[in-house]
């Protein structure tokens, strides 16, 4: 009887390791030959990307799309200010993988304005570029399938040297967005 029992024993041992082995190689690992770049982590066979990337693979920088050489061509008309045509330059930050510098913002800072991209838009926290009173806030989206590709930019400028504070709007609040257009 006790031998019954060892064999008996040995036989569910042997049959519940056999069932675990077969059970787990069910189980395929899909993230098992898949490599995310720049920080990203697979999830179920699938890149999650950290900030500033995207892809596939998280391996494009995603500023890249916003970066033109020859710099976008602005067209505007803000709430106090009269219609205008200017050029801006996009950079890639050399600090923030999903940053960008803007020069030329407004027609008017000098220094760059600061900005972070999340996918097809970019942020301008609230900053005074030129530390004379004048801030500005505001977002863009990129439209890739356009052509010529374009950005919606839809920001403010307040003049806060006096009182009245005074607000130029491009489709923040009111007013129309600017458009720029890729050159």
């Amino acid at each position: 009887m006790k031998n019954l029992k060892t064999i008996l024993l040995a036989g569910f041992l042997t049959a519940t390791a056999f069932a675990t082995t077969v059970f787990t190689s069910c189980n395929q690992d899909k993230c098992k030959d898949i490599v995310c770049a720049n920080g990203g982590t697979c999830t179920d066979g699938s890149c999650k990307c950290a900030s500033g990337y995207e892809g596939t693979l998280c391996d494009t920088k995603s500023n890249l799309k916003f970066i033109n050489v020859a710099g976008w061509s602005v067209s505007e008309e803000g709430t106090i200010s009269a219609p205008s045509t200017y050029d801006v330059f996009i950079l890639p930050s050399s600090t923030v993988a999903n940053g960008i510098y803007i020069s030329n913002a407004w027609d008017y800072f000098v220094a760059s304005v600061n900005a972070t991209v999340d996918g097809n838009t970019f942020t301008i926290p609230r900053q005074q570029p030129d530390n004379d009173g004048f801030y500005i806030q505001g977002s863009g989206t990129i439209n890739t399938s356009l052509n010529p590709v374009k950005i919606t930019v839809t920001y403010k400028v307040t003049d806060e040297t006096g009182t009245p504070i005074i607000t130029d709007d491009f489709g923040v609040s009111s007013g129309n967005a600017s458009t720029w257009t890729k050159k």
